[in-house]
């Protein structure tokens, strides 16, 4: 079930992809809707599979994008797995420090991203600085609103699993007890 719902996930992040690209030309230098998938997961999921899914994201990325085929996939792999490392070692409840986090970890990508450019491609254009700070910016809030969404939907979905009345005293039993 986990895994039809990543990858329904997936590919509503690549028909938005889509759409965005649709929009403008330059909106994927704007927002970047997997990798708030691969944070995301890596944050919610167990050991191992965060770093499937951080592949999975990263080749179906690749495909979208036309470039390298693969290097969006490494570079999404080492995210996903520095991402969920460091969930073993922080505390991250609040919004805005999950907002904080997430754009940091957009910035260790386009980092990543912009070394593996340099070690592979002769002549490569790296993403100008207002690309990655706007990724940086739209990757920490909606990240944010995305993990904030998702925590709602699974407590409503536990108080719904949940009996709903709570066991309690019968209203005759206290009346005639106290004769």
């Amino acid at each position: 079930m986990r895994l039809i719902r990543y990858l329904l996930a997936l590919a509503c992040a690549a028909a938005l992809h889509l759409a965005l690209l649709r929009v403008s030309p330059t909106m994927p230098q704007v927002i970047d809707e997997i990798l708030i998938l691969v944070l995301y997961h890596s944050q919610a999921s167990r050991r191992g599979w965060d770093i499937l899914g951080g592949a999975t994201a990263g080749m179906v990325h690749d495909a979208l994008t036309g470039g390298i085929y693969g290097q969006l996939g490494l570079v999404d792999t080492v995210t996903a797995f520095v991402c969920a490392r460091s969930r073993q070692h922080l505390v991250i409840r609040r919004p805005w420090r999950l907002g904080l986090f997430f754009a940091l970890m957009a910035l260790f990508q386009q980092t990543l991203l912009a070394a593996v450019r340099l070690l592979l491609l002769d002549g490569v254009n790296l993403a100008p600085l207002w690309s990655v700070a706007a990724k940086m910016l739209t990757t920490g809030m909606f990240g944010a609103v995305v993990f904030w969404a998702a925590g709602r939907l699974r407590a409503r979905r536990r108080r719904r699993i949940q009996p709903s009345r709570t066991p309690s005293l019968d209203r005759r039993w206290t009346q005639t007890s106290k004769r």
